[in-house]
């Protein structure tokens, strides 16, 4: 069985946890969205997760100089 790595398991959880937050404010079907605390939570979480994820687990650099890669 293939490891995952730890930058692969983030981001997978982010896109996994996306993906029910907006069904469940599909099935929710209300006027959350006229709240403007919720539109600013959501923006929030869209911007800073992300940069969570780079901070925990960095892209690794490349170790060879060559231009054909």
């Amino acid at each position: 069985m293939k490891k995952f790595k730890l930058r692969q398991v983030l981001i997978l959880l982010y896109l996994i946890f996306s993906a029910i937050l907006i069904i469940f404010l599909y099935m929710l079907n209300s006027d959350l969205f006229n709240n403007v605390w919720i539109i600013i939570a959501l923006f929030m979480y869209s911007i800073i997760f992300p940069n969570i994820i780079n901070v925990i687990a960095p892209k690794r650099k490349r170790d060879d100089n060559s231009d054909n890669n």
